[in-house]
C-alpha cells in the first residue's frame, strides 16, 4: 500500500500533501496545475534543432525582397515628392508663358499700328 501510495505520489518522499489534506479547491489546483506544467517546460531544456538548407534559402530570399521593396518605397516617395515639385514648377512656367504672351501681342500691336493711329487714341 506504501508503495502504492508513493507511485501515485502521496508517499513519505513526496513533495506533495497527502490525500486526506487536500481540500477542493477548483481555482487553486488548476493554477497548481498550470503552474506546474510552466515549471516543466522551462525547466525542460529545448532540442536544438538544425534549420534545413531549402528553408534557410527561401528566409534569404524573403528578405532579400523585403529589401528590394523598402528600396523601391523609397525611391517612389522620392519621385512623387519630385513630380509634385515639377508640376507647381510647370503650373509657374504656363502662367508666365500666358502674361508674357499678351505682352507680346500688346508690344506687336504697337509697332505694326503708325505713328498717326497711336496719336489719334
Amino acid at each position: 500500500m506504501a508503495r502504492l501510495a508513493e507511485f501515485l505520489g502521496f508517499g513519505a518522499g513526496s513533495s506533495q500533501p497527502h490525500l486526506w489534506t487536500l481540500r477542493y479547491e477548483p481555482q487553486q489546483s488548476r493554477r497548481r496545475q498550470l503552474m506546474r506544467r510552466h515549471e516543466q517546460m522551462v525547466a525542460a531544456p529545448t532540442p536544438r534543432m538544425r534549420t534545413p538548407p531549402d528553408i534557410k534559402w527561401l528566409l534569404n530570399e524573403r528578405a532579400a525582397l523585403a529589401g528590394v521593396v523598402e528600396k523601391a518605397e523609397v525611391t517612389l516617395a522620392g519621385l512623387r515628392a519630385k513630380q509634385a515639385r515639377l508640376e507647381h514648377q510647370m503650373t509657374k512656367v504656363q502662367f508666365l508663358m500666358e502674361r508674357s504672351q499678351c505682352a507680346q501681342s500688346r508690344a506687336q500691336a504697337s509697332v505694326s499700328q503708325p505713328p498717326y493711329a497711336r496719336a489719334s487714341r
